[in-house]
């Protein structure tokens, strides 16, 4: 997925600019860290990317926002379309 914002955590929430700047700087900094943590890693030898956003996909079509959902399904889709869609159906 190459449109990856700045601030997922603002992207996903929805939240209007005003209420997103009323987070704190350090929170803002650590969220976004474990994110760029898990989708930008190194090295995903070990645990691939495409992998992590179909797991993502999936988890957040269970438990989440259907924005986030959403997101993820689309960073899931450009990883691995087919995948994705088998993943996104069965959630």
């Amino acid at each position: 997925m190459t449109d990856i914002p700045a601030d997922v955590l603002d992207a996903v929430s929805g939240v209007s600019p005003e209420v997103a700047a009323l987070r704190r700087p350090i929170a803002r900094e650590q969220s976004q860290a474990s994110f760029d943590a898990l989708f930008s890693p190194i090295d995903d030898r070990v645990f691939p990317l495409a992998e992590r956003w179909l797991i993502a996909a999936f988890a957040t079509r269970l438990t989440a926002t259907d924005r986030t959902a959403a997101f993820y399904a689309l960073g899931a889709r450009a990883a691995t379309p087919e995948a994705a869609e088998t993943v996104v159906d069965e959630a």
